[in-house]
C-alpha cells in the first residue's frame, strides 16, 4: 500500500478521485479551491479498505466531492459503501450510475 501526503487542515474543503481496480483502489485528495494535491493512498478493495480510504480523505478537511471510476464494476462496492455512510459526502459517479448519487 502506498501513501503520500502533506500537512492537513481540518477546516479546508477537499475533493477526491478514486481509480478502482479488482484488488486495490487508489485515491488522490485535492484542495477544493486550488487543486493542490494533498495526498494519495492505495487501499485494499474491501470494507476495511473503504473505511480507511474515507478516513484518509476526511483527514484533510471537509469532503465536498468524491469521484469514483468504474462504479458499474470494480468501484461498485466502494460506491455502495459511500452512499450508506452517515458522512458529509457528496458522491458523484460516472459510467452510468446516476442512481447512486447521494448529497450530504
Amino acid at each position: 500500500m502506498t501513501t503520500t501526503s502533506i500537512e492537513r487542515d481540518a477546516t479546508a474543503t477537499v475533493v477526491a478521485g478514486v481509480d478502482t481496480h479488482k484488488d486495490t483502489h487508489h485515491v488522490a485528495v485535492l484542495a477544493a479551491g486550488t487543486g493542490v494535491r494533498l495526498g494519495d493512498l492505495e487501499v485494499a478493495a474491501t470494507l476495511a479498505g473503504y473505511e480507511r480510504l474515507l478516513g484518509f480523505v476526511a483527514s484533510f478537511g471537509v469532503i465536498t466531492l468524491i469521484g469514483i471510476e468504474g462504479t458499474n464494476s470494480y468501484g461498485a462496492g466502494l460506491a455502495r459503501f459511500l452512499t450508506t455512510e452517515p458522512t458529509q459526502v457528496l458522491c458523484r459517479f460516472y459510467a452510468g450510475c446516476g442512481s447512486l448519487v447521494r448529497a450530504a
